[in-house]
């Protein structure tokens, strides 16, 4: 997780064993809940990103509003 000036990139790079954890983070003031899922057992690699619910393109969450709780779901592939 990696902030940039358009937002926090999610780029995980793991061990193949490492197939589900989850990361509390604070960005802008608003806290991410960043769940990434790993059945396929990859090292790297993003297949698809949500933010509370909406697919997204692409890995980069836009930054949302301050004092606000948002959650991710990474699966990668």
């Amino acid at each position: 997780m990696k902030p940039t000036l358009d937002g926090l990139e999610i780029a995980p790079c793991v061990p193949s064993g490492c197939r589900d954890y989850t990361v509390t983070r604070a960005f802008r003031g608003a806290d991410y809940e960043i769940r990434v899922h790993n059945p396929a057992g990859v090292q790297h690699g993003v297949k698809s990103v949500t933010l509370n619910g909406r697919s997204l393109n692409g890995n980069l969450i836009p930054p949302q509003a301050a004092g606000t709780r948002n959650v991710i779901e990474v699966l990668m592939g």
